[in-house]
């Protein structure tokens, strides 16, 4: 998913309190990600089940992920390692209405947006 600043400077304008949504900037740094996330296949293992999308707006909430390539646009960076190192377990779904927190003790110390 190649994004240019071009075609979200208006986004990069806004004020960070309008944007509720959860915007997530992969990093390979481990010392600029504020957590380090696994992507299972396994939806049981999950601690959140994630909607991802490809816009950005009329979205609020931990569960829907936009992913950019432009570090400063993003609520959250995260760097992607194994199940061991993890903080939280994240489960990709296919549907909006199958997204949301599955780990109940997680939900408070976890914050995506």
């Amino acid at each position: 998913m190649r994004r240019t600043a071009e075609r979200h400077a208006n986004v990069a304008d806004l004020p960070r309190l309008t944007v509720t949504m959860a915007i997530i900037y992969q990093t390979f740094n481990f010392a600029e990600a504020k957590y380090s996330v696994y992507i299972t296949k396994n939806p049981q293992e999950a601690d959140i089940w994630v909607y991802p999308v490809n816009y950005l707006g009329g979205h609020r909430g931990d569960t829907i992920w936009y992913f950019t390539e432009i570090r400063e646009e993003a609520t959250c960076k995260i760097q992607l390692c194994s199940l061991g190192e993890s903080n939280i377990v994240v489960y990709m779904v296919s549907r909006f209405g199958d997204a949301g927190w599955q780990t109940t003790r997680k939900k408070g110390r976890f914050r995506f947006n």
